[in-house]
């Protein structure tokens, strides 16, 4: 691992915690307590990293594939998204849930990704 860090919620628990596996690839582990799983998952998600995400979007819904604003999206199959949104972390991103329940983020990290301007802490 290169390097580490933390996001805190307001009481001072860690939201996210983010480590960085190789330049610019990162695993995230977020508190349980913070995530809902479907029954039977030993994980949340997995997140997928591209260059073009509205260009991924394009090609996913001329296969029929369509992606939504968060998990909470995806599990309601509402208001499916034409292009990415900017979620907390300053990327574009946009969700899917797969025929067996699996969520699937892409992401695109853009300059303000806090991915690109984070600092060792605790």
């Amino acid at each position: 691992m290169r390097k580490a860090f933390n996001f805190k919620n307001d009481d001072g628990s860690i939201w996210i915690q983010y480590l960085e596996a190789a330049h610019e690839q990162f695993i995230e582990l977020f508190p349980s307590k913070n995530i809902s799983q479907q029954p039977g998952q030993s994980f949340f998600h997995i997140s997928l990293q591209v260059d073009d995400l509205d260009a991924v979007l394009a090609e996913l819904k001329t296969r029929g594939v369509l992606c939504y604003n968060g998990p909470e999206g995806a599990l309601a199959k509402d208001k499916p998204l034409d292009t990415a949104f900017v979620a907390c972390c300053n990327s574009k991103c946009a969700w899917l849930q797969d025929p067996d329940g699996n969520f699937i983020e892409f992401m695109e990290l853009t300059d303000r990704s806090v991915h690109r301007h984070f600092k060792d802490n605790d």
